[in-house]
């Protein structure tokens, strides 16, 4: 099972099956949860703005403050945020299907 997500020529680790990655999965969703709190009153670049944030704090809990930088890049962009946290959500979609894989072979 590929426990390194790479993006942006840079490794991150990150397994699904260890308890402190799950552990920290629980408080990254907690966090995109309230991006979507509130949405309907904000600004276009408002909600650009809540949008960086929220994925600059989901891959700082992940992987520590100085990651978040360096995947999604030192300026504010919207755009190059979601297509980090989409790919992460990918690579973390093809650990848990064969993580699943895993345990059903075992039982």
């Amino acid at each position: 099972m590929d426990q390194m997500w790479n993006y942006g020529g840079m490794n991150f680790p990150f397994d699904i099956s260890n308890p402190d990655c799950l552990e920290k999965m629980g408080k990254v969703f907690s966090i995109k949860d309230g991006l979507d709190e509130d949405g309907g009153t904000l600004s276009p670049s408002e909600k650009a703005e809540r949008l960086c944030s929220t994925v600059r704090a989901f891959f700082s809990v992940l992987f520590g403050d100085d990651k978040s930088s360096l995947i999604c890049g030192s300026e504010k962009s919207a755009a190059r945020c979601a297509e980090a946290y989409l790919d992460f959500i990918a690579f973390l979609g093809r650990q848990i299907d064969n993580f699943a894989r895993i345990r059903e072979a075992v039982e």
